[in-house]
């Protein structure tokens, strides 16, 4: 939040950091959100070859994007 606060008074020194955080983020949300859709897709043999409990496969697929 510092970044922020620099930017918003003037200093953009923090700019380049800022961006790069940003950037790193949604390249996160954008793999976890891809690794729940592939979860979802699983068939019920798939689910069984892995030894993965269809529940937690469900609470996983449940959760947002944003969170682990």
């Amino acid at each position: 939040m510092a970044a922020i606060s620099r930017v918003l008074s003037g200093d953009l020194s923090g700019l380049s950091d800022l961006r790069g955080r940003l950037t790193a983020t949604v390249a996160a949300w954008q793999k976890r959100a891809q690794y729940r859709r592939e979860l979802a897709e699983l068939s019920f043999r798939d689910i069984q070859d892995i030894g993965i409990d269809q529940a937690l496969i469900d609470q996983e697929v449940a959760k947002p994007f944003w969170r682990e």
